[in-house]
């Protein structure tokens, strides 16, 4: 059976995975980035891969190619990253340094769109026009329309996160002002908690949905604002785009029904006249998997029984 390998490039970690023609993870496992941002980042991803493939018992021959998925900007088409703050990248030509060890194919996509790329190929297999919203550290979307990931001109179309919801708000690290992921990131909605009740220490996401569920006032003040503003963000989306099914997912999504609720309702309520009832929101059923997954099924877009996506 034919078989990629995906990594999944975050600020803290990579998870690295195997992954089949039936979109099935058959290894996968976490590996630190911390010691190895910067220069040294090629390398350690080289010895990610020799590592995966030799506890993995796979050989290099069973391997279709090598699948990244990564926050930052990129170029896809150059195999390169060309500015990820979180990694300490700029520039790299991490494809060309894999291609020229293992001499296999590889991709490079953004995090989202390796997310939305596994959410169509595998979770909603009949969602011709689907946005995958990741919630996490950060805000971003993966958008297909008839069956094509929009790339954009530089591969980064997508960046949900980056829209202002207030032109006079406080500085965003992208260098705009008030962007939605400053009010709707998990960070900013642990942040928020911990400021209202007088908190030293840091409060989960987990407890803030958990508690919210429970009733507590604070945690479904500060969720009451993230929903708002995040479902706004998504009928913007859909009047923008057209999607009929958004799959919601990230480190927030993953649980609490509270906050889910708030989005449903926004959106609900403000989308135009005729759109009403056309979308469907659905939660991820992937967990952390899924940009891995996402960024090896890139491989399979030609296979009879697999993707329907155009991957080009």
């Amino acid at each position: 059976m034919k078989k990629a390998i995906g990594l999944d490039v975050g600020g803290t970690k990579i998870l690295a995975a195997v992954v089949n023609e039936k979109g099935k993870i058959t290894y996968q496992k976490k590996y630190p980035v911390e010691p190895f941002k910067g220069d040294r980042f090629p390398e350690y991803v080289v010895q990610v891969i020799e590592e995966v493939l030799d506890t993995s018992g796979e050989e290099l021959s069973s391997i279709k190619g090598i699948g990244i998925a990564t926050a930052g900007i990129i170029d896809s088409e150059e195999k390169k990253i060309v500015f990820a703050q979180n990694l300490g990248l700029e520039h790299c030509a991490i494809g060309e340094a894999l291609k020229n060890h293992f001499n296999i194919p590889v991709k490079l996509y953004n995090d989202a769109n390796a997310a939305a790329v596994a959410e169509y190929t595998w979770g909603h297999k009949k969602a011709e026009h689907l946005a995958y919203v990741t919630i996490g550290t950060g805000v971003g979307a993966g958008i297909i329309s008839h069956g094509k990931l929009i790339r954009g001109f530089s591969d980064n179309a997508g960046e949900f996160g980056h829209i202002s919801v207030n032109v006079h708000g406080e500085r965003c690290g992208c260098g705009h002002r008030g962007c939605l992921e400053l009010y709707t990131s998990g960070p900013a909605m642990e942040q928020s908690v911990a400021e209202k009740r007088g908190l030293s220490g840091r409060i989960s996401m987990r407890e803030i949905n958990e508690m919210a569920d429970d009733g507590d006032v604070v945690c479904r003040e500060v969720l009451d604002h993230a929903g708002y503003h995040l479902g706004m963000g998504l009928v913007n989306l859909v009047h923008l785009f057209n999607s009929t099914s958004i799959v919601l997912g990230g480190g927030v999504m993953q649980s609490g029904e509270y906050l889910f609720e708030r989005i449903r309702e926004t959106v609900d309520t403000y989308l135009m006249n005729g759109l009403k009832g056309s979308v469907q929101l659905h939660r991820s059923r992937f967990s952390s998997e899924i940009g891995a997954l996402g960024a090896g099924s890139g491989f399979f877009a030609n296979s009879e029984e697999k993707s329907r996506i155009s991957l080009v």
